[in-house]
């Protein structure tokens, strides 16, 4: 049976930390620049799979397992008011990718923490996958939560540290997390340069939980690791 918007959303806000160990997801709509909000999604069962890694002894011994390979794609212009999940149409805070450069100023996005969750004020964050860039997590503050997605600029070329700076620069009233490239496992995770990384956000309680899955790059991948940031 094709798994369903409904189906997959429902799973992804249970337990996002399982959810990203049995399902390759893929973000994908993104332009750099474009601003930072509520955006409607489209969701797509791609049926496929690829392989995925195992916990427990299984894990230790190496052993993989098939995972299906999903797709949640931003669409163009403003947010459906109602969008429907039946057809696999659903909205996220969308946080947009924003170029490395000096002149960068207010690159950081505020998720509300606040109110009930509706299709104005969704539960769920999503930005598009990471190659290069850096996401940052700010400290929880009273009534929103402050996050950033820095793309590397190629005209900076080899000089990582500025992408590190600027993002930290951002985050200027206080860092909970930052996801970069440079921080992580080479031979499991994102700090191989042919990996890619996807993030989404889940809001439970007014808090946002925050988790990132890696896999190799190159077409669907295997996935690598699942965890919380």
């Amino acid at each position: 049976m094709p798994l369903t918007a409904a189906e997959i959303l429902r799973e992804m806000r249970a337990n996002p930390l399982t959810f990203f160990r049995h399902y390759w997801l893929t973000i994908a709509g993104g332009q750099v620049g474009v601003p930072s909000d509520v955006a409607t999604f489209s969701f797509l069962d791609q049926a496929a799979n690829t392989h995925g890694f195992t916990t427990g002894i299984s894990g230790l011994l190496g052993r993989t397992k098939d995972r299906p390979a999903i797709r949640f794609t931003k669409q163009q212009g403003v947010a459906l008011p109602n969008p429907d999940i039946n057809n696999g149409f659903f909205n996220a805070y969308y946080v947009a990718m924003m170029q490395d450069e000096n002149d960068l100023i207010n690159a950081h996005y505020a998720l509300p923490r606040n109110g009930p969750t509706s299709d104005a004020n969704p539960d769920i964050m999503l930005t598009s996958q990471l190659s290069g860039c850096t996401f940052g997590i700010g400290t929880q503050a009273e009534g929103a939560q402050l996050v950033t997605h820095i793309q590397p600029n190629p005209g900076l070329g080899a000089v990582r540290e500025h992408l590190g700076v600027t993002v930290r620069n951002q985050l200027a009233d206080g860092i909970d997390s930052v996801f970069e490239r440079e921080a992580q496992n080479e031979d499991t995770g994102y700090g191989n340069q042919g990996n890619r990384a996807t993030i989404i956000g889940i809001r439970i309680d007014n808090r946002w939980n925050f988790y990132v899955q890696c896999y190799a790059g190159g077409g669907m991948g295997p996935l690598l690791e699942a965890r919380k940031l």
